[in-house]
């Protein structure tokens, strides 16, 4: 059984922050999803898929009828020493104008992401890599959400 570590942890000194315009669907980034990680499903822009791509990150891209996207996610709680587990802050929300969110971000929703860059030993060698953890999220373009907040269809049509 894992100790509860009584710091909240919100971006190591040794990462950078990213940022990326896009637009999202599955927005779970209030109540953290069945694996315990606020996440969105990230559609980028064209501009901003290609810096994602320079970055040759561990993230995975899947492509589909929208596009290319990736799931980007913050873990609620992380082990860095074994045995104890640290909260990490929650994804900030705003709109653009500095306002808070009030909603839930509906998919389709536009935004501007921001992550932090992150390097991580390759398990088994000597070689390095990146990934990135969702870390907040403005938004440009509020799409009103059709789920209600444990993930389940509302009813409503658009």
């Amino acid at each position: 059984m894992a100790i509860q570590d009584t710091r909240v942890f919100d971006i190591s000194a040794k990462s950078q922050k990213v940022s990326f315009k896009g637009r999202v669907t599955w927005a779970q980034v209030t109540n953290a999803n069945k694996f315990g990680n606020w996440s969105v499903q990230f559609y980028p822009d064209t501009e901003s898929l290609e810096r994602l791509r320079e970055l040759m990150l561990k993230n995975v891209f899947k492509k589909d009828d929208d596009g290319y996207n990736l799931q980007i996610s913050r873990q609620t709680k992380v082990e860095f020493v074994k045995g104890v587990e640290t909260a990490l802050t929650p994804v900030k929300l705003t709109m653009r104008d500095g306002s808070p969110v009030t909603e839930r971000i509906g998919d389709g929703s536009d935004v501007e992401i921001t992550c932090e860059l992150r390097r991580y030993k390759i398990p088994n060698s000597e070689k390095f890599g990146n990934a990135i953890r969702l870390y907040s999220i403005v938004v440009d373009n509020l799409v009103p959400s059709q789920y209600e907040e444990d993930g389940g269809w509302d009813g409503k049509t658009n």
